[in-house]
């Protein structure tokens, strides 16, 4: 650096020289000028001769005037050039400070800094480019190869601001698989593997806007294509099922997709603990942005399974999308709340077992198994090219802000690349605020437990019968928490007869009366049997008095008591806090329990 500064100096102390120079040259020819107009006035009536010696002292003189003026512009534009390198120095120096502080922060052993300016010459060309091409474009476009984007795609941390404002607008984070710990690598992979088998579980978005190309210069007009690629949520949206404000998404129909969903729901707070980290890991700021307005607004995360946070889940970002199967859209920005948006991306195998596809992580592919389908921010001409890059690849964007999109890929039917992002969206958002603004009654909303309750119940046939009337006793809550709020549309009393096998010592079901009003079944008052493969004792106090009707020597187990529930106002008890007396002076238990956002 010292060798590098001692140039620059010498070559200004030989610019101060040369400039010095051609100020004596000037101050001659003023003085040739001033001379030569004295040797005029005093000559006006000399000879020819010396009207010729006039012409040329004035067209030399003109020529050094002329040559004078070139040179003193040669030499500001070099001064010009020297200030702008000296500029570019400092300001290397500097990035190399910022990069070597970021690198000891973070511990990452590669960090590239950039800046960048907001380039709307860019963003029009590409506009161009899709104009032409009519569909999400491929990097190998030849208008877009024109365009001078910054390639991303080296393992290790790339930050880019914006040169003029300092802004963070654009970070990457590429980790090779492995590269990782083994514990990292172990934990990655498992729960990436989640978000593979819940996109095989769910039905896939159909209505993404920026899949629709827009007529530029009219934000409001869209022009239909055709769709590349699948989309799947998870997490809360504004619901179009009636009487419902706030719901999850469903998985399919199917029992497989619905058990794996199950499974999957309870794997997704860990899930969300990988987005949140790598978040914060790559922004602070931003990942606390979005736990604040998270916290004030009580927007669920998308890993939650309840909405009073009983399931003990923090406020985050409401959706999780997912996208595999070549997909592709146009250059767009999100319609979200916070403009903070952070996304994972990685390469998969695909696998087929007769209809149902399954995808797993497999040491021999990597992104390169897929061509193309580089995510681009084309407000400020950065692009992440996958298919040169290894393992886990982290980027965030200011989706609100800049304009973003993945272009078109190719991969073989065996292998796929799954991209996702977490968001807080505004149509979420304003869905949880009405949610909450009717009192966050959970009758208007669906959640994935009962997502999975209705999914299942719909492929079970299920009897519910009663000793008394239907919505007496134990049914009128507990029906809507097994069943998802359906009431099963046959109900009969109890008979207090049961279908007994005593070669294997176990119930196999019971014999009912139809005895509801009004019934038209063929069997009204008649008794019948039902059959079932399980029977679940779910009696309660009445427990002991169904064991005694297979065993009549049977003893207690459930000695009786009695008590009172009271609902008193949600300020007695914290939403995440209950709390129990089993010793007070009268002998009896007394409990708080936050339920339904009161306190019985």
């Amino acid at each position: 650096m010292d060798e590098i500064n001692a140039s620059l100096f010498s070559k200004v102390e030989e610019y101060l020289k040369g400039r010095t120079t051609v100020e004596a040259e000037l101050n001659a020819v003023v003085n040739d000028k001033e001379d030569g107009e004295v040797s005029d006035f005093d000559a006006q009536n000399a000879n020819d001769q010396d009207n010729k010696r006039k012409k040329a002292r004035t067209a030399s003189r003109n020529k050094r005037r002329k040559l004078t003026k070139q040179a003193m512009k040669d030499r500001d534009e070099e001064r010009i050039k020297l200030e702008e390198s000296a500029k570019e120095m400092r300001l290397a120096e500097t990035l190399e400070t910022v990069r070597k502080m970021i690198a000891a922060l973070t511990g990452e052993s590669y960090v590239s800094v950039h800046l960048k300016f907001r380039n709307g010459e860019y963003l029009d060309g590409f506009w161009k480019a899709e104009d032409i091409c009519t569909k999400p474009i491929k990097a190998n476009n030849r208008a877009f190869k024109k365009l001078p984007t910054l390639w991303i795609y080296e393992p290790g941390l790339h930050l880019v601001f914006d040169a003029e404002t300092s802004q963070f607008v654009f970070g990457v984070k590429i980790e090779p698989l492995d590269k990782m710990t083994m514990e990292r690598r172990q934990r990655v992979e498992r729960l990436l593997q989640t978000l593979m088998d819940y996109s095989t579980a769910v039905t896939g978005i159909k209505l993404n806007a920026s899949q629709y190309r827009q007529v530029h210069g009219d934000e409001h007009s869209t022009i239909q294509r055709k769709r590349y690629g699948t989309m799947f949520g998870a997490g809360w949206h504004g619901s179009m099922e009636k009487d419902k404000t706030l719901v999850a998404y469903a998985p399919k129909s199917d029992k497989r997709s619905i058990q794996t969903y199950e499974r999957c729901i309870r794997d997704l707070p860990a899930v969300a603990q990988l987005y949140r980290d790598g978040l914060l890991s790559m922004f602070p700021g931003g990942g606390q942005q979005i736990d604040s307005f998270a916290t004030d607004n009580k927007i669920p995360s998308f890993s939650a399974v309840t909405l009073d946070g009983s399931d003990g889940e923090r406020p985050f970002c409401n959706s999780l999308t997912i996208t595999r199967d070549d997909f592709a859209n146009f250059q767009h920005m999100d319609n979200d709340k916070v403009g903070i948006a952070f996304g994972l991306w990685w390469a998969a195998k695909r696998t087929w077992k007769g209809r149902h596809q399954t995808f797993v992580m497999d040491p021999s592919i990597d992104h390169e198994a897929i061509k193309g389908g580089a995510f681009l921010n084309t407000s400020y001409g950065v692009g992440v090219e996958f298919e040169r890059c290894e393992g886990l690849v982290s980027i965030y964007w200011r989706g609100k802000s800049d304009y973003h999109g993945t272009m078109r890929s190719q991969s073989a039917e065996s292998v796929t690349r799954f991209g996702t992002s977490v968001q807080l969206t505004e149509k979420g958002t304003l869905a949880v605020n009405k949610f909450w603004s009717r009192g966050g009654d959970p009758d208007l909303a669906v959640t994935p437990h009962e997502r999975v309750a209705v999914g299942m119940a719909r492929l079970t046939k299920v009897a519910l019968v009663e000793k008394d009337d239907f919505s007496a006793g134990t049914s009128s809550k507990s029906t809507k928490l097994v069943h998802g709020g359906v009431r099963p549309t046959q109900r009969f009393s109890y008979e207090r007869s049961t279908n007994y096998d005593g070669s294997t010592g176990q119930l196999t079901g019971a014999m009912v009366t139809d005895t509801l009003p009004g019934s038209t079944s063929k069997t009204q008052s008649k008794p019948f049997a039902v059959r079932a493969r399980g029977i679940i004792n779910a009696t309660g106090p009445f427990s002991d008095t169904l064991l005694t009707l297979d065993n009549p020597s049977h003893k207690t187990i459930v000695p009786p008591s009695s008590g009172i529930h009271i609902t008193l106002p949600n300020y007695y008890s914290p939403r995440k806090m209950s709390l129990l007396d089993s010793s007070t002076s009268y002998g009896r238990v007394i409990f708080f329990l936050p339920w339904q956002l009161e306190t019985p």
